[in-house]
């Protein structure tokens, strides 16, 4: 990933008005080498396994059955969280009834949903915050460990057909701010929020200053997802990090090509080849040792 793009989606202003704001904030999503989640999963965090298509993927296991957080007590140490490639924040502006559902309805993708209530309509502008985007991803050589050593057969076998989500984009937090036609900002309170946006009973949530509804359960925007079948031998060289179509393309990262097996000699090559003998193919002869030819 070039670090140009991650920058692009944490820093940018972007109006969303007389287009398709959910393309807009995908095309920003799939910038930073991720794919943007188009269907709503309980479980989206690393370790999930997935099956199906990119518009209807498909939850298989969430993330402990195959790659826990702690084996018989220990830490796994699986998961990590880089913060370095990324600002904290990024901001984002939608206007019109029609856009501003359709941002609720792409960022309901993945876990948690929102969805517009019985009152949106009097939101003509909604700005939207993201707070603590970072990248959450599987550390390559554990996961190697793992599959070699303490993985079952019967992750094995699933994941021989199915694939795992191997990094994500996630945001810490999200915050709204909602404004009528006139331009004045929306009064928000614990008693109206429901009217406004309908949030999902997974989701947590606080209101800050009356203005400013803050959804405090970290959100998933985006993935890659990893390939460990049995011919891997444990080793995740091959990821998506785009689609085609409605399909996976799964790139490998490795940066060297394998090397390539030595071809056997030709009889030729082998009467040519000089006789290179070890000390260790003669037995030393010792004062009277006797000499047999059988």
């Amino acid at each position: 990933m070039k670090k140009s793009k991650i920058v692009l989606l944490a820093c940018c202003i972007v109006t969303f008005s007389g287009c398709n704001p959910l393309d807009a904030l995908n095309s920003q999503i799939q910038q930073t080498g991720h794919i943007p989640f188009q269907t709503p999963l309980a479980f989206s965090e690393t370790g999930t396994l997935v099956g199906g298509t990119p518009s209807r993927l498909q939850l298989v296991a969430p993330p402990e059955t195959c790659f826990p957080k702690t084996i018989d007590g220990v830490p796994t140490g699986l998961r990590f969280r880089d913060d370095t490639a990324l600002p904290s924040t990024s901001h984002m502006t939608s206007v019109g009834f029609d856009a501003n559902v359709k941002i609720l309805k792409g960022l309901s993708a993945a876990n948690g949903t929102l969805n517009a209530g019985v009152n949106f309509s009097h939101v003509d502008k909604m700005e939207l915050n993201f707070e603590g985007v970072h990248i959450e991803y599987m550390d390559s050589i554990k996961l190697t460990q793992l599959y070699r050593e303490k993985m079952g057969s019967l992750c094995k076998d699933y994941l021989d057909q199915v694939a795992f989500i191997v990094q994500a984009l996630q945001a810490d937090k999200m915050s709204f701010k909602f404004y009528s036609k006139d331009g004045g900002g929306l009064s928000l309170s614990m008693d109206n929020i429901k009217g406004i946006v309908d949030i999902g009973v997974d989701l947590k949530f606080e209101i800050t200053n009356s203005v400013e509804l803050v959804i405090t359960t970290p959100k998933y925007l985006g993935y890659q997802l990893g390939k460990l079948q049995r011919s891997d031998n444990g080793l995740a060289f091959f990821r998506s990090s785009r689609t085609q179509g409605d399909k996976f393309v799964f790139d490998p990262i490795t940066v060297f090509d394998p090397p390539k097996p030595l071809a056997p000699l030709s009889i030729e090559e082998r009467s040519l080849a000089p006789f290179d003998a070890s000390p260790t193919d003669f037995l030393p002869l010792e004062p009277g040792s006797e000499i047999r030819v059988q």
